[in-house]
């Protein structure tokens, strides 16, 4: 089976780095924002829709995981599944649940603390069901909101190595099928019931996917771009006609194939994205709740905010040089030591 040629210079690695830090921003803003602002604020008005910063890291990660897996020759089978799924989880898992156990030790000091009155709800099976990425399915709460979105990303790395073949098939009318299939299923997927669930987003990956296929000769420019128009219609449509999303999604593509912004600041912000995305919510929720404590002033609120993204920021480089880059170096290291995926 050929795999295509290397990726075309159109596609600009520099910045992803960009579309991370963008993406991790927006959402930290979003949820400080919507959280302690006013609705006339201009702050609010401005990052309302910061959430989308999810949809661009699907599409990062759908355009990350296949060009992972065929730097690597990847080669299906029982060993070298497991061997890429011990990759991801090596790489990513250790700050997800350091961030898991900063939660529960917030959620016990909250206990603690007289005025608040919410008892200490965590039990041992809440950080067991975190780890396994499974409280929806268990009828118990997130820790944190933002989690569900690591879980949709988990789905997705097992579905890619199963089905990475299929995706990345020399034939074009088996990549057409499996591409024409997850469009499809999706045009039926309109019911917030399945937002648990892989095939719930797979929209959102798809125009990564089809951007790395595209760098490696799969699709002629029309071909691509019809499947990238018909594919971001169905997430319109399926989300209500809500034309942000798609405009997220293409704001994504556009930046990765066609803008070449490297600079070291973005490249700073790109690698610590991760973290700020794991802990902006416990810094920075924090920082405003001692704020909104003294003062519901709009303008100091306001200033309360920005200093609340400064300082996750800072935990977040100090969370990636503690937890996140060790992790990321220790990954490296026993995966070396295994046979090469294939």
């Amino acid at each position: 089976m050929t795999m295509g040629k290397n990726p075309s210079s159109s596609v600009h690695f520099g910045s992803i780095d960009f579309l991370r830090a963008v993406a991790a921003i927006s959402v930290c803003i979003f949820h400080l924002a919507t959280g302690y602002l006013h609705s006339g604020n201009p702050v609010y008005n401005i990052f309302k829709e910061g959430h989308l910063g999810v949809e661009v890291f699907f599409v990062i990660t759908g355009f990350l995981v296949p060009m992972s897996l065929a730097r690597k020759n990847y080669l299906l089978s029982l060993n070298t599944f497991g061997k890429y799924m011990l990759d991801r989880f090596l790489r990513l898992h250790p700050a997800y649940m350091a961030a898991v156990f900063i939660c529960v030790f917030q959620e016990y000091i909250g206990s603690l603390m007289p005025g608040l009155g919410r008892p200490f709800w965590v039990q041992l099976q809440d950080i067991i069901w975190h780890f396994l990425y499974l409280p929806p399915f268990v009828g118990r709460p997130w820790l944190l909101i933002l989690f569900w979105t690591l879980m949709i990303q988990f789905q997705f790395y097992i579905m890619f190595g199963l089905l990475y073949h299929l995706f990345m098939n020399d034939k074009k009318w088996i990549r057409l099928l499996t591409i024409g299939s997850f469009i499809g299923i999706n045009y039926f997927l309109d019911d917030l019931k399945y937002n648990n669930y892989l095939l719930f987003y797979m929209v959102i990956f798809i125009p990564g996917i089809l951007i790395y296929q595209r760098s490696r000769g799969f699709w002629t420019d029309m071909e691509f771009l019809l499947l990238l128009l018909v594919d971001c219609y169905v997430l319109y449509d399926q989300r209500f006609d809500e034309i942000l999303r798609p405009a997220a999604v293409l704001f994504a593509g556009i930046c990765i194939q066609y803008l070449n912004i490297n600079h070291p600041i973005w490249k700073w912000l790109g690698n610590i994205s991760y973290s700020l995305y794991l802990i902006h919510l416990p810094v920075g929720w924090s920082f405003m709740g001692m704020v909104s404590q003294h003062t519901q002033d709009e303008r100091l609120l306001t200033l309360g905010l920005f200093g609340a993204v400064l300082l996750s920021i800072a935990a977040a480089y100090i969370f990636y040089l503690l937890v996140e880059n060790p992790s990321q170096k220790m990954a490296g290291k026993i995966m070396a030591k295994l046979a090469p995926l294939r």
